[in-house]
């Protein structure tokens, strides 16, 4: 059962680390937490008193060291349901508000966020962000490692990372000697792109490096597939040059409009059924056995069922004939 602000509040008060974040004279200053006095002055020194502003002279920090084995070093809560913050940092200068460091021997953070509830097992099960980078100009969240990832984002069911822009990238990569950017999927696809604005692409690729390529697809094993367009109503893969080629293939070329077929012995034509046939269809056919003393006469094409090739006649000698087609259609 979830427990409300002021029941998780009251649990957290309870914590010894408290006494030891409140500095010298913490005794009037814990008495202001623990007792709910509004104001609390500092016995001796410099003390963080609760609920008051504090400011420190000029060239004067404020250090607080504790040893807590389990639990925050320390614990702000704010329970109002406003929109205040729990804590906010200003600086003036060039360096962070903010700066977390982890000096542990294992896999430390230096700043976490979670969104959670007030319940015991609410961490991270909230609906809010995380972590939330906000900037004018400069970068909204920036991510550096030595030898591991810069910003990594994990998801149990919606994206790892999620970029938007509304006027540039929603993700850039850059790199001086490795991808740009790289997607791993064990089981499904590694980058997917998508283009919802009229004439807008869902994956764009440009290389500026001589015999780059703008989109490299790679499949190692065999029935893979290295690049895959796919439209519904559209064009899956366009391919457009100025001055150079458009398309290069090396190797073997298949397409779902080629085929083949076999006029019958003693006929002079044969329908071949392919809906892919409009009336402005290029359809270029090749005889591939004797059909004796005929020849390719014409094509004829009807529209949304396929084609007919038509043989000249011939009264007798009319072997089965055997032949291939490929459908094409012109450019617009």
């Amino acid at each position: 059962m979830n427990s409300s602000p002021q029941t998780v509040l009251e649990r957290r008060k309870d914590r010894r680390g408290v006494l030891a974040l409140i500095g010298a004279g913490g005794g009037a200053a814990a008495a202001a937490l623990l007792g709910g006095e509004k104001r609390a002055r500092a016995a001796t020194g410099d003390a963080l008193i609760i609920g008051q502003s504090n400011q420190a002279d000029d060239n004067h920090w404020t250090g607080l060291t504790a040893k807590v084995d389990e639990g925050p070093t320390l614990d702000v809560m704010n329970t109002s349901t406003g929109l205040a913050h729990g804590i906010i940092a200003h600086t003036y200068g060039v360096k962070s508000a903010i700066l977390g460091e982890s000096w542990g021997e294992g896999p430390g953070i230096g700043i976490a966020g979670a969104s959670s509830t007030p319940d015991p097992d609410g961490f991270g099960k909230g609906a809010g962000t995380g972590v939330s980078g906000v900037s004018g100009s400069g970068t909204g969240v920036s991510g550096h490692s030595e030898s591991s990832h810069g910003v990594f984002g994990g998801s149990s069911s919606g994206a790892g990372v999620l970029g938007h822009s509304d006027s540039d990238a929603g993700v850039g990569g850059h790199s001086n000697t490795g991808p740009g950017v790289s997607g791993i999927s064990e089981s499904d696809v590694g980058v997917t792109g998508l283009g919802r604005g009229r004439g807008t692409a869902g994956v764009s690729g440009m290389s500026m490096g001589i015999a780059g390529a703008g989109v490299a697809g790679a499949a190692d094993e065999a029935g893979s597939t290295g690049v895959v367009g796919k439209s519904t109503n559209g064009v899956g893969v366009s391919a457009h040059s100025q001055a150079g080629i458009a398309l290069d293939v090396a190797g073997k070329a298949r397409f779902s409009t080629c085929g083949a077929g076999t006029i019958p012995q003693g006929e002079n034509s044969k329908f071949v059924p392919n809906a892919a046939v409009t009336n402005v269809s290029h359809i270029t056919v090749t005889l591939t056995s004797n059909p004796a003393l005929r020849e390719l006469r014409w094509v004829e094409r009807v529209p949304g069922s396929g084609f007919r090739v038509h043989l000249t006649p011939a009264a007798v000698l009319r072997p089965a004939t055997s032949f291939t087609y490929l459908i094409v259609e012109p450019a617009s």
